[in-house]
């Protein structure tokens, strides 16, 4: 150090004035001392011509190789080398008490520990803490873990000496299931098969949002979600302390994403090298808001998609791939869903339709979902009101209203509150693409189909009741002759039989799209990578096997396939199997 000091004294015109002033005092000898090491001389101001100091090693006695990694230069030592077991406990502490070990366990106990609980843990097994006197603080053993965020200069004060932190909020996990990599491969095949007919193929990615809840004294979305918006000091959100929602005053809104392939088709290379067409991208958004005298069912998206008509042959667009999710009002394996699947695909006019979705508990792959966490977020801290004008009670709670006002007063309450939600997405945009948002009034008869209760009751029904319906039963008849049913998918497309009157009058027009759909490749094991499918554009190359060949659901059912309906169709249970040959091919029975 001394060395250190004659150098100091000697170079000190070389220096910037700010950095000393005076003669050398205390003060400076103190800050050499505790910079000695890290002194960047070109830093503070030294000319080129000057010599470099000398070096002055550190010299701390007992400092270890654990202190210097953690920028340690003096002082005492750490804990963690002081007691060399303590972080080995507080490791073996904090694995036990893990989360996937609280399922394990499923008794009473921690799932999780918290920093008080870690120190008196360690004061109970590490009794030299306590024969030593030693004081443990939460914040030492705190800087034993991962830093919170790297990003943070703060970040550098812990040592990662346990894998452990406090983690963000996880809600991505899904039941482990073996059909899983098999219907992700199938519905990326649809995607890739729109990217390759891109001037005749679109996609849409549908789903219901959670419902919006109606009431003055209740939020319209998670009271738990952060504020994010900015508020005068005197004026922030201030909730009720409780949720007092108003009975099945409920808004659900419908999303439609539409998705559109790169013009012209681009071929990709993934990790191991193989070829994709690269996937559709996002090109719009609708969002149809409906209340609660307006059940969302299929027939309500049936609606909602011929919205779309015009916009499609505006684009030329003759095959439509719909992904869904696998919820009740979707669901493509029900025999009503197949029926109101057809009429879209009839009355749109379409060459080929293909409707598919993710492994049932993975829904939260369809990319629509990415748009409802932006949205929510808009309606932090909203109320929408249940009452009108000049009332304080929703007309729910005014007993002394007939039927039929109450009713009346209802849909007035739920358009006032679509109004007010369409107000609050009016600027929101995803992807870049404006949100489009509309609202069917209360009320308003479903069109152009209307006929749900009834079309349900006669197809869920018995044989004889399907014949003495001819309408219904000529559209189930339509829908076998251009449907090719797999286990989690729908496929069809316009058939050449001189008895379809549909498709003798509107022929193909996308003949390669078209075959495309009639002859669908399914997903087969990779001979060439194990662990994988093959891909879209090998599928296309190679010889198809029988639908859903490889899929362990259909493998495990053993039900087999209709060897009558002049497309494939793949049984999904006993009951399905039976219901089938009894209405579609009685004579059978």
């Amino acid at each position: 150090m001394a060395a250190l000091v004659d150098w100091f004294i000697k170079n000190r015109e070389n220096l910037d004035p700010g950095l000393v002033s005076g003669d050398p005092g205390n003060a400076d000898i103190a800050w050499l001392e505790s910079s000695a090491d890290q002194i960047n001389f070109e830093k503070f101001g030294l000319r080129p011509t000057v010599e470099q100091a000398p070096t002055v090693p550190l010299t701390t006695q007992g400092a270890s190789s654990t202190d210097k990694t953690r920028g340690r230069k003096r002082g005492r030592q750490a804990l963690a080398d002081k007691f060399p077991g303590i972080v080995n406990s507080a490791r073996s502490f904090i694995t036990d008490n893990g989360f996937e070990a609280h399922r394990r366990r499923r008794s009473h106990g921690t799932c999780g520990v918290s920093l008080s609980q870690v120190r008196d843990h360690l004061m109970t097994v590490v009794p030299q803490l306590k024969e030593s006197n030693t004081k443990l603080d939460k914040k030492t053993i705190s800087h034993w873990f991962q830093p919170p965020n790297r990003r943070f200069k703060a970040s550098q004060k812990y040592a990662g000496l346990i894998d452990a932190k406090v983690p963000p909020k996880s809600n991505s996990r899904s039941s482990p299931d073996d059909n899983d990599h098999y219907f992700s491969a199938r519905v990326r095949y649809c995607l890739e098969m729109a990217a390759k007919f891109d001037k005749s193929a679109t996609v849409f990615s549908l789903d219901n949002k959670n419902k919006v809840k109606v009431g003055s004294k209740t939020l319209a979305v998670d009271r738990h979600l952060q504020i994010c918006r900015i508020f005068p000091t005197n004026d922030v959100p201030n909730y009720y302390d409780h949720d007092f929602p108003t009975p099945g005053y409920l808004i659900t809104p419908a999303g439609y994403l539409r998705l559109e392939p790169p013009h012209p088709p681009q071929l990709t290379v993934d990790k191991i090298g193989r070829k994709h067409f690269e996937l559709p991208k996002t090109i719009g958004m609708t969002v149809i808001n409906r209340g609660p005298s307006e059940p969302c069912t299929i027939e309500a998206h049936a609606n909602d998609l011929m919205g779309f008509s015009t916009e499609l042959k505006d684009d030329g667009k003759t095959i439509v791939v719909l992904i869904v999710d696998g919820g009740p009002d979707y669901n493509v394996n029900h025999e009503t869903k197949e029926v109101y699947y057809s009429r879209i695909f009839k009355q749109l006019n379409l060459d080929g339709m293909i409707i598919t979705s993710y492994c049932p508990g993975f829904s939260r792959r369809n990319p629509i979902e990415h748009v409802w966490s932006p949205l929510t977020r808009l309606l932090t801290s909203v109320y929408l009101d249940d009452t009108l004008p000049g009332e304080n009670k929703p007309p729910c709670h005014q007993t002394e209203l007939s039927a039929g006002e109450r009713k009346q007063k209802e849909y007035k309450v739920f358009d006032k509150a679509m109004d007010n939600l369409a107000g609050y997405w009016e600027n929101a945009t995803f992807a870049g693409h404006p949100v489009k948002v509309q609202n069917i009034p209360s009320g308003t008869p479903n069109a152009p189909f209307n006929d749900y209760d009834e079309a349900r009751a006669i197809i869920n029904g018995s044989y004889s009741g399907l014949v003495n319906s001819p309408g219904i039963k000529a559209e189930v008849d339509f829908a076998h002759m251009h449907m090719d049913r797999r286990i989690g998918m729908l496929l069809f497309s316009k058939c050449h039989s001189e008895l379809c009157v549909h498709c003798n009058e509107n022929p193909i027009r996308d003949i390669s799209a078209w075959g495309c759909i009639r002859t669908f490749p399914s997903p087969v094991p990779s001979p060439h990578t194990e662990g994988h499918f093959r891909t879209f554009h090998e599928a296309l190359q190679t010889e198809r096997c029988a639908p859903d060949e490889y899929l362990p659901r259909y493998i495990e059912g053993g039900l087999g396939r209709c060897d009558k309906c002049p497309l494939p169709y793949v049984y999904t249970s006993k009951t399905n199997k039976i219901n089938h040959l009894r209405k579609v091919h009685p004579l059978r029975v």
